[in-house]
């Protein structure tokens, strides 16, 4: 599961690589999905999503509930 407290700073080729893994995926839910693989704070899923933190934490949890947004 990933860490929320952001303790560890991921190198910028990693960051870069989940860019990339990311870019066709059409919204944010799935690219929290995705990126959730990586076992990014949810800081650096905002950074590479493009996204705010507080709405990173809610698709994961629509992602953990099942519902369809």
């Amino acid at each position: 599961m990933p860490t929320n407290r952001g303790e560890s700073t991921p190198n910028p080729e990693r960051l870069m690589l989940a860019y990339l893994c990311t870019r066709d995926a059409k919204n944010l839910r799935e690219k929290v999905d995705i990126l959730d693989r990586f076992g990014l704070s949810d800081a650096d899923i905002a950074k590479v999503s493009g996204g705010a933190v507080q709405a990173v934490r809610n698709a994961r949890l629509a992602n953990r509930k099942g519902t369809s947004k």
